[in-house]
């Protein structure tokens, strides 16, 4: 399992999509910032080296399906995920889809999937909307500093084109084998199972504590 997170309008249908081979819209994207998703939805997909994965396309926090929503709505719709996830079956990696630029709110997301898998789940990021750029491995090098000021480090990147138009172009099926490369080499075989009356207490403190921060 591997909960896709992300603001409203960053690319995380399209990526799920491109991940499935582009074969059919199996996830539904938008370019509207209030996005498409509220409730987490599961996407199965298989990578080149026949590893299957379940990935779960996740609301931010200011997504609902008509507009936004409150904080509160989205933050329990997540919490129940994480948990859903993580005492049955095992939650396995999360990624971290942005676009671009870095705001407030895309801190706060990070920092409470953070804070409900109590720092125990691999984190990774994949930048979006990078259709124009020449040489990603460039900008990252020269962007890398703005996400570790904010406090978004993670246990790898992937810097993409995700643009449906460009489906048949090199950079495109790059960006493919880079994202299943990078959930290859982070995804543990074993994923996290939390106990649920410990988990319950550690993310409440966890989760107090990004919210006072903010």
């Amino acid at each position: 399992n591997i909960i896709v997170c992300g603001q409203a309008g960053v690319g995380k249908s399209s990526l799920i999509n491109m991940l499935d081979g582009g074969r059919k819209e199996v996830a539904k994207t938008s370019n509207d910032i209030v996005g498409c998703t509220f409730k987490s939805e599961p996407y199965n997909v298989t990578a080149p080296s026949g590893r299957k994965f379940t990935l779960w396309d996740t609301a931010g926090l200011d997504e609902g399906p008509t507009g936004r929503v409150k904080a509160s709505a989205a933050i329990s719709n997540i919490r129940e995920l994480t948990r859903q996830l993580a005492a049955p079956t095992g939650l396995s990696l999360i990624i971290c889809v942005v676009r671009g630029k870095i705001l407030s709110s895309t801190q706060k997301n990070y920092l409470l999937f953070k804070a409900f898998c109590d720092s125990k789940v691999p984190f990774v990021l994949v930048v979006t909307g990078l259709d124009d750029v020449s040489n990603r491995a460039m900008w990252w090098e020269q962007n890398e500093s703005y996400f570790h000021r904010a406090d978004l480090f993670s246990d790898g990147h992937a810097c993409i084109v995700s643009s449906e138009r460009r489906r048949t172009e090199k950079a495109y099926v790059e960006s493919v084998k880079e994202v299943f490369d990078l959930i290859e080499r982070t995804c543990p075989r074993d994923p996290w199972k939390a106990d649920n009356k410990s988990w319950f207490i550690q993310t409440v403190v966890n989760v107090v504590g990004v919210l006072v921060a903010s």
